[in-house]
């Protein structure tokens, strides 16, 4: 899809006019802008994904190393107990508690604006950056 994409934009840009001081931007040149939003789309979601995925593992581990110390068995599936990644009253389990607590909201937030930045392509700009974040979600969740 972004070879497509790259061809079009090519293609657009030796064909719109000159652009100056006062051109407006409609026509093949809304085009290009419009293709090259969606081309960053397509550069910066898988990337934004990434991150969005270790920020969860990561929120996830320090809630791990913060039940240890409190003695409490982490399961996976509530069946298969994990090992204990810190000593029982530990100060640094302790303090990653609080440490996963504050990255859990970040998370929560990088989320909700992530999903509000994918609302306002789809419905506002009406462009094709949103359509680029939800196929590339979906791919990561197919496998």
């Amino acid at each position: 899809m972004t070879v497509l994409l790259l061809a079009l934009q090519f293609v657009i840009g030796w064909r719109m006019p000159d652009v100056h001081k006062d051109t407006q931007a409609v026509g093949l040149i809304a085009w290009h802008l419009s293709v090259g939003a969606t081309l960053v789309a397509e550069v910066v979601s898988p990337i934004t994904h990434f991150f969005l995925y270790v920020r969860l593992l990561l929120v996830a581990l320090l809630g791990w190393i913060n039940a240890s110390p409190r003695g409490w068995t982490v399961r996976f599936a509530g069946a298969v107990a994990y090992p204990s990644l810190s000593k029982t009253e530990s100060p640094f389990g302790d303090k990653m508690g609080d440490v996963h607590a504050i990255l859990a909201w970040e998370l929560f937030a990088l989320i909700f604006l992530y999903k509000v930045a994918a609302l306002f392509h789809r419905f506002l700009l009406q462009d094709l950056a949103a359509d680029a974040a939800e196929r590339w979600s979906i791919a990561v969740l197919d496998g």
